[in-house]
């Protein structure tokens, strides 16, 4: 007979083991279910970004002048015919100088916000004095600036090349695959090597990039935004972050880039390749930090369940799946309300309420269903413990890794070591005499 009872409870143990290892597989569903919100919401905030984008100008990136030669050329076909095609001859400036100062805000669509940017660009260099073998007529000359959005030009001067100065108009006929404002240029001046000064301000939104186009380029940036992240092919010589702004100081040389001082026809490949800039960060992106918490979220709700198994084992309290089911749902629900109250305040308090109104909800369930308020203390501060552990894998992504596997270590020693003398072929709660609830 005591055999008997023996492996009953060793098939219980196991049942009950496989259940709550089943459950959360369960709580995959809602989890994916979040996740495919926070995808949905970021998609709207894409949405929204690129609205204001269109409104008030999108990344830029600019460049000083550079000359742009058609060549009329002509050959002949099989059929013995002549065709006549247009060439073009691309010259770079010797000398780049690039002064920025920018002033930045935050522009709102609902509740989206993106940071956006008025520029005050002042050039100044060498360009021209470069000569070309000839392989037809030149039919025409202009002075291209590269401007990835022609449309957030808020005010342009003439462009100054030795004494004459050129009136800016929309470059989009002159070189197909660059757009820019440019001026025509009397070919009689190509080969002259002249100084150049030119000042806009253009708006835009989110990054501002440059092209080391000079054979020497020289670029300094001073803005008040405070959180710059320095992006592409070349960081900055200088750099000063405070709580003004920042100032930014970039050196190019021709020898740093793949590409050279001129070419023919079609720019190369690596000229946009060549980019570099600041982009102006937001701190902490809400939606990617929920992303983030989604990804811990089935390990998490895993090791609370097994908590609460060693709980059973421990205390000869039997829970029912059902009532680990609540608590699951409750552990999902954790990150539903983290997304909506992250959208509308900072992504910490938003953690801490949310995690706050958890841990007081399943403490007072547990302390309910475990018979003791004790224990449900205790349930409460584990998972109190438990996500405050998930909140440091959230924001320090350098070290999350190291983080999460010395905590999944921990907390697997810590139930190792309060089971250590169970007997698990006679774990089975005994319910015969169930534990009174304190007075």
């Amino acid at each position: 007979m005591k055999v008997l009872t023996k492996m009953r409870k060793q098939t219980a143990t196991t049942l009950k083991l496989l259940a709550v290892a089943f459950l959360t597989l369960i709580m995959l569903i809602p989890l994916a279910m979040v996740r495919g919100l926070v995808d949905e919401r970021q998609g709207r905030r894409a949405e929204a970004l690129e609205e204001i984008s269109r409104r008030w100008g999108g990344e830029q990136t600019i460049s000083g002048p550079m000359i742009v030669v058609t060549e009329r050329q002509s050959r002949r076909n099989a059929a013995g015919e002549t065709q006549v095609f247009y060439d073009r001859i691309v010259e770079l400036p010797s000398e780049l100088t690039i002064d920025i100062q920018t002033r930045s805000e935050i522009r709102y669509l609902g509740i989206y916000e993106m940071p956006v940017y008025t520029a005050t660009v002042i050039m100044t260099g060498v360009i021209g004095g470069e000569t070309w073998p000839t392989r037809g007529e030149l039919t025409g000359a202009h002075l291209l600036v590269p401007i990835s959005d022609t449309r957030a030009i808020r005010a342009v001067s003439s462009l100054t090349v030795g004494a004459e100065s050129y009136r800016l108009r929309s470059g989009g006929s002159v070189y197909s695959t660059i757009q820019g404002v440019a001026a025509p240029l009397p070919l009689d001046r190509l080969g002259r090597s002249e100084p150049f000064r030119l000042e806009l301000t253009l708006a835009g939104s989110e990054a501002l990039y440059f092209l080391p186009i000079g054979e020497a380029t020289s670029i300094t940036m001073q803005s008040d935004w405070t959180s710059p992240g320095f992006e592409g092919q070349y960081v900055p010589l200088e750099r000063a972050i405070s709580q003004a702004g920042f100032t930014a100081r970039w050196q190019v040389a021709e020898l740093n880039r793949s590409y050279g001082q001129s070419w023919r026809g079609e720019p190369p490949y690596e000229l946009q390749g060549s980019r570099f800039g600041t982009r102006f960060v937001l701190p902490g992106s809400s939606y990617q930090r929920s992303e983030r918490a989604i990804k811990y979220g089935v390990l998490f709700i895993g090791l609370t369940f097994l908590g609460f198994f060693v709980f059973e084992i421990l205390t000869k309290v039997r829970l029912h799946p059902v009532q680990y089911l609540f608590v699951g749902l409750a552990l999902a629900t954790f990150y539903l309300l983290l997304l909506a109250l992250s959208e509308h305040i900072r992504f910490g308090f938003a953690y801490l309420t949310a995690a706050t109104a958890l841990v007081l909800m399943v403490g007072a369930y547990c302390g309910s269903v475990l018979a003791s308020r004790r224990r449900g203390l205790a349930a409460g501060a584990l998972l109190a413990a438990v996500y405050a552990i998930l909140y440091w894998l959230v924001i320090d992504e350098s070290y999350s890794l190291l983080i999460g596997s010395a905590a999944i270590l921990l907390l697997l020693g810590v139930v190792m070591y309060a089971t250590r003398n169970v007997d698990w072929y006679g774990a089975e709660p005994d319910i015969s005499e169930p534990e009174a609830a304190p007075a």
